[in-house]
């Protein structure tokens, strides 16, 4: 069952101004970056289940959404002095 993608206008905005902004250097990869997200918007409509979701809440003072958790995990110990 395939479903409707609904795009937000934030969201188609954002998306729009990046594509702007990367053009100024290469038309090629503006034009890649949206055929990308409609690829990623016509998957999410065929695989609803795919991935994982993440818990957000949305600042109504500042119009934009944020992760509740900021904490990534600790690398393994193994690779705690990488790149150091």
């Amino acid at each position: 069952m395939k479903l409707t993608i609904r795009v937000q206008p934030l969201a188609q905005d954002d998306l729009r101004r990046q594509a702007e902004f990367i053009a100024k250097e290469s038309l090629d990869a503006a034009l890649r970056l949206l055929d990308a997200a409609e690829v990623t918007y016509d998957f999410l409509a065929e695989t609803p289940l795919a991935g994982v979701r993440l818990p957000i809440h949305v600042r109504s003072n500042h119009g934009f959404a944020d992760l509740e958790n900021q904490r990534f995990p600790q690398p393994p110990d193994s690779l705690s002095g990488f790149g150091k």
